[in-house]
């Protein structure tokens, strides 16, 4: 096993062209995200834009986990998707992930560990900035996990 490198840092606000749909287990999230990043895509090449970094973003509640996915957006709304922001972070944790998304939950049980003997809670929703990701070949993709903390009450 590798040994994983946590890095403290803030976050930058980000705006989004985002689709966001609402999973109630863990096991829902990885076939929401995916056509989500497509649809947005297509909305924008529709609207003559560009794709900017992709960005997914959960907010997760007592019973459900709301997904969010889109890409890094300064224009205005256009048929196809709704405009998300994330607002800055003084604090957050990032570990990147590298590889397919199939082992992406060990590097965020690895994240959530990183709380344990720490003074710090989770606080606000966790990010995935999608790094690399080429396509057809998630074996070499990078994706840095971010999540914002606030001190322990």
């Amino acid at each position: 096993m590798t040994e994983r490198e946590f890095v403290v840092k803030s976050l930058p606000a980000v705006r989004l062209a985002e689709r966001s749909a609402v999973a109630t287990s863990q096991p829902e999230v990885g076939p929401l995200i995916g056509p989500m990043f497509d649809q947005v895509a297509e909305a924008l090449f529709a609207a003559a834009r560009q794709p900017g970094l992709a960005v997914a973003y959960y907010v997760s509640t007592e019973d459900s986990f709301e997904c969010h996915a889109g890409f890094e957006y300064t224009g205005a709304v256009a048929d196809g998707f709704e405009i998300g922001e994330l607002p800055a972070e003084a604090q957050a944790v990032s570990l990147l992930h590298h590889g397919a998304l199939a082992g992406i939950s060990d590097s965020w049980m690895a994240v959530f560990g990183w709380f344990t003997d720490s003074a710090f809670e989770p606080a606000g929703p966790c990010r995935e900035i999608y790094l690399e990701s080429p396509m057809g070949d998630q074996d070499s993709w990078v994706t840095e996990l971010q999540q914002p903390f606030a001190r322990r009450s």
